[in-house]
């Protein structure tokens, strides 16, 4: 006997629920992507809808070199390292984990992390893969013009050079409150004259000589 159910599914016609995952810089104006020590990021997941709820979303975190190490180069919000889950609660349809990158003071360059994200929410598991960047943080150092000898009325060019940090930078001088990296000076009277810079860069870390 045959039984004809009337039902038919045609190929590629089944469609799955997706997790949708959004990444937010704490600090886009100075870079979409981490930095050590400045620049923070929330990574956030999102389920199609509430009824998916209560849900745990679990994720692998790659190691390996070129990755950073959970829980050493990179904390959450605790400052412990990161849970490879998150858990959504009944009526909750987005969960966001903040990944904080620890500023080492060691030069190690650019570091990945990549989740592994396993979506069980459907009939078959899938798995799809976020990468993040964290952007490698050396303290600023300076070069400055020299101590100069000059004469009564003859101005003089004091400067500075500024590297590494996170450009642009600003300056400000003392005394006088001047703004560039170069500024001007003249003196009347004879005697010994100390002029201050003060450096800061875009993640706020600054220097004085």
């Amino acid at each position: 006997m045959v039984v004809d159910s009337g039902v038919s599914l045609e190929e590629n016609t089944i469609t799955f629920p997706e997790i949708e995952i959004e990444t937010i810089s704490s600090n886009p104006e100075i870079s979409d992507n981490m930095i050590e020590g400045c620049v923070e990021m929330d990574l956030i997941f999102r389920l199609p809808n509430a009824s998916y709820s209560q849900a745990t979303i679990n994720f692998e975190i790659v190691t390996g070199p070129g990755y950073a190490t959970n829980g050493i180069d990179y904390v959450g919000i605790d400052g412990g390292p990161i849970d490879p889950f998150v858990t959504f609660e009944e009526g909750e349809d987005s969960v966001s984990i903040h990944i904080i990158p620890i500023l080492d003071g060691e030069i190690e360059g650019n570091e990945l992390i990549d989740f592994i994200i396993e979506n069980d929410l459907g009939c078959e598991i899938r798995y799809d893969t976020v990468s993040l960047l964290i952007q490698g943080y050396s303290a600023m150092v300076d070069t400055i013009s020299p101590p100069t000898v000059t004469c009564e009325g003859c101005p003089v060019d004091l400067w500075v050079n500024v590297y590494n940090g996170w450009p642009p930078y600003s300056y400000l001088w003392e005394p006088g409150g001047a703004t560039n990296d170069t500024i001007t000076v003249n003196f009347e009277e004879p005697g010994l004259y100390t002029y201050e810079v003060t450096v800061t860069d875009m993640c706020q870390d600054t220097l004085t000589d």
